[in-house]
This record gives structure tokens, sequence and C-alpha cells, in this order.
């Protein structure tokens, strides 16, 4: 037996910052519920980052409980006050948390601002000792949900809140008259300067998303513009022969899963060469685009119109029996004795259409062989006097009619 040589897997030289950038944002989108792949919009990186401050809210929520009952040595009340506050916020923020997997991340933001400037509060409200003789150092924590919904919130929302906070402190120094004892210069020029910093933050935050998200649009528009390119032929705008290989063997499958069948119509434009030798090469494109348009026209929206070369076109039918593809050629043939098309001040009426029809499974069981099948079907109705429908195994009753 021979060993078999194991190939080194291809080493990542990307950087330490690169792989951290990568590992935090694959673990925000399992976070926040979100695919590994194509969650590039803005609300999902408003969702990753909302899932991330939430984890890390809920970390320093278990953080402040630990601290508490190992340092709190003040009376029970106060010390169950501190207990409570953290474990509804740490409710709260699981709440946020569910919302935020579940697509509803402003209001999962909301929970989480509103939430932690209530903790705040209720934190200097209901501590009977701090009320007592109120201390600066505690009240500039009031400043954290202003900084929280700098990047969670608009900045209008930032706005209100820090007016409410600023308004709350006004209240608090009024009601226990601390304005002499307290620097509360300082506390304001401090929040004065917090609020700034957050809308200031909130605008950059909000303008970065935007110009991501314009970025996003052009590119998927380029991206679709240049799909198209690959897919649809040029001249016609139908789907191109390219498209057609990728296309006919997944709508086969797809037959075989429904136990269906799939019909193929091959049309070719008779005397075509006529068109370009007494109008003009232009005069036959224009001619070819318009009969393209034309017979787009004329199908399901399950079906699909090639070009598939030249002046020949395929209609694939999708769980259409032989009589209902045959039908639709005839009606295409039929109709098409009729068509004119004004091109560059001239009337150019069509020469008629050879069409061949062919099924799968009854005439291959590959979409290729099918198509095949069509073709030949198309080539017998050419070299039997063109302007007709054939079928496989119409040449062979012809001869055996000779």
């Amino acid at each position: 037996m021979t060993d078999m040589k194991q190939h080194p897997e291809p080493k990542d030289t990307r950087s330490l910052t690169i792989k951290m950038q990568d590992a935090i944002v694959r673990t925000g989108n399992n976070l926040a519920d979100l695919p590994q792949e194509g969650a590039d919009l803005p609300v999902d990186r408003r969702s990753r980052l909302l899932a991330w401050t939430i984890l890390l809210l809920f970390f320093l929520m278990l953080l402040t409980l630990a601290v508490v009952l190992l340092f709190e040595r003040g009376s029970s009340g106060r010390r169950l006050v501190y207990i409570a506050i953290p474990l509804i916020y740490a409710g709260l923020l699981v709440f946020g948390f569910i919302l935020n997997r579940k697509r509803c991340g402003r209001l999962a933001a909301l929970f989480t601002v509103w939430g932690g400037m209530a903790a705040i509060w209720a934190s200097i409200l209901l501590d009977s000792q701090f009320l007592a003789q109120l201390d600066i150092i505690p009240l500039f924590y009031v400043s954290l949900s202003i900084l929280l919904a700098s990047f969670l919130l608009s900045s209008l929302e930032t706005c209100v809140i820090a007016l409410a906070q600023i308004a709350g402190l006004v209240w608090l120094l009024e009601h226990q008259d601390a304005w002499d004892s307290l620097n509360w210069q300082s506390l304001m020029t401090y929040m004065a300067f917090v609020t700034l910093l957050s809308l200031g933050i909130s605008h950059i935050i909000r303008a970065d998303l935007n110009q991501i998200e314009r970025q996003n649009q052009k590119l998927l528009a380029n991206e679709t513009a240049l799909r198209d390119l690959a897919t649809r032929d040029s001249l016609t705008g139908l789907y191109n022969r390219h498209y057609l290989d990728e296309t006919l063997p997944r709508e086969v499958s797809r037959v075989v899963r429904r136990n269906s069948t799939l019909g193929i119509i091959m049309i070719d434009v008779d005397y075509f060469k006529q068109i370009n030798d007494q109008h003009g090469h232009a005069a036959g494109d224009e001619f070819l685009k318009l009969v393209g348009h034309v017979l787009a026209g004329k199908i399901r929206d399950s079906d699909i119109a090639c070009r598939y070369g030249g002046d020949e076109y395929v209609l694939i039918m999708p769980d259409a029996s032989l009589k209902a593809t045959y039908e639709r050629a005839e009606s295409i043939r039929l109709d098409a004795e009729s068509w004119s098309f004004e091109i560059d001040g001239k009337t150019i009426k069509s020469p008629a259409l050879s069409c061949g029809v062919a099924i799968f499974p009854d005439h291959g069981s590959t979409g290729d062989a099918v198509l095949q099948a069509a073709d030949s079907a198309m080539y017998a109705a050419k070299t039997g006097g063109r302007n007709q429908t054939r079928m496989p195994g119409d040449q062979e009753a012809d001869q055996q009619r000779v």
C-alpha cells in the first residue's frame, strides 16, 4: 500500500490584529444570531455591536454584584438595594439580548440604555446614606448612560437622555440643597463635555454607517451588473449560452425531485442571412434584439428564454408536457408570420421560424441530451421545408412515408 502524501494546511499569514477582529465579528454574529456570511448591512453591524454591549454590561453587573457581596458592609437595607439593582438590570439585559436575536434591535437598545439609566438613578435615590451626605464622585456615573446612548441610539435620543440626566442632577442638587457643599461647576462642566462628545460620536458613527451603506449599495449594483454581463446576452437581453449551460442541469434536477417533465423549444429564424444582406448587419442585430423581446413576452414566469447563438433561441419550460411544449412552439411560430419591425425607417417582416421540440425525460436522460434532441428536431424542420415545428422521431416518420 502506498503512503498518501499529506498536504500541509495553508499557513494563515494574517496579523494577530486581523485575526482578533475576525474572531470578534464571528462571535458577534453568533451572539446576534446572524449568518457568518453576508451579515454586512448597517442593521447587522448595529445588531453585533448591541449584542457585544449587552454581554459586556451583563458581566459588569455580575462583577458589581460580586463587589457588593464581598465588600459592602453597610446596613442590610442598603446592601439589599445594591444587590437588587444589578440583578434587575441584568434581567433587563437578558431580555434585551433575546430581543436583539429576534431582530428587535431598536427595542433591545432602548431597554439597554434606559435600563442602565434607571439602575444608576435607583442607586442614587434609594441609597439613604448617600442622600444624607451627597458625594460628587457617584454622580459622575450618570454620564455612563449618555455614552451608551451615543452609539446605540440616535443623536436626538442621545440629546434627550443627556438633558434628562442634567435636569435630574439639577433637581437632586436643589432638593438636597447641595450647591455650596459640592463642586457642582466641575460636575456640570463634565456633563457638558460628555454630552457634546457623545453627540459628536453619535453623528460620526451614523455618518460612517450611512457611507458604508452607500458603498454596499454601489457594490451590489456593480455585482448585479457584472452578473448580468456574465449571464445575459448583450444584444437581446435574454440569458446567454453560459447561463443555459449552468441552469439546465439545475432545472432538470428540480423536475426530477417533483417527478415532473421539462420541455425545450429550439427556435431558428429562417433565411436570416437575407436580412443581413438586404438591410445590413446593424439592422440584422436590431431584428434579433426585437425577436428576443417578443419571445421574452411569450413565456411564463417560470420559463427561461436564452439566445443560443446567432439567430437561434432556446426556451426552457419546467413542468411542461410534450403537448404543452409543442403547442407553445406552434403558437409562437404561427404568430411570427405576422411579426413586423420598424428598423431605421424600414419595415422588416419575419421570414418565419423553424422550431424543434423535445422533453425530459422522454427524449434524453440529461438536460444536454434533451437540448441536443430539440436541436436535431429543429434541424429536421429546416431541412424539411422550414417554417414548421418538429419533434424527435418526425424525421424517421417522414422517411418511412417516403
